[in-house]
């Protein structure tokens, strides 16, 4: 028989990434998992639609450009996307009816899929251009 030790039992929360040093807030643009799923290392998990402070000036494709980022997990567990934020997408036409969230939002937390959780860590991930 096999016994989980409790410290092996964590909690992640999901934030938006700070993507750049002079980055500030973000849009989400789609989730590529539903809420429920458990997700392992290297699954994209979000697509993120960012101000034009993410990309220094001297190197955005034009002033107003506001790139769009894939957002990888590198946790893992069952992602559980907090229900403010499930629908939060856009709708995918020319207006963008998603808020803007602030870097440092919970959004979501991906944990053990076990209801006694003993530790809570910051998330790991790992962003991508997605234009």
């Amino acid at each position: 028989m096999v016994k989980r030790s409790l410290s092996l039992l964590k909690r992640v929360f999901v934030t938006i990434p700070k993507l750049s040093p002079t980055h500030t807030r973000c849009k989400i643009k789609q989730w590529t998992v539903p809420t429920n799923t458990d997700v392992t290392c290297y699954d994209p998990v979000i697509i993120l639609k960012c101000t034009p402070d993410v990309i220094s000036n001297g190197y955005r494709k034009y002033e107003t450009h506001e790139p769009l980022m894939i957002v990888e997990a590198h946790d893992e567990g069952k992602l559980i996307i907090y229900e403010e934020f499930a629908n939060a997408a856009g709708t995918g036409a020319e207006e963008d009816s998603s808020a803007w969230l602030d870097v440092g939002q919970v959004i979501g937390e991906i944990h053990d899929d076990d209801d006694d959780v003993t530790e809570t860590n910051e998330w790991i991930w790992q962003a991508y251009t997605h234009d």
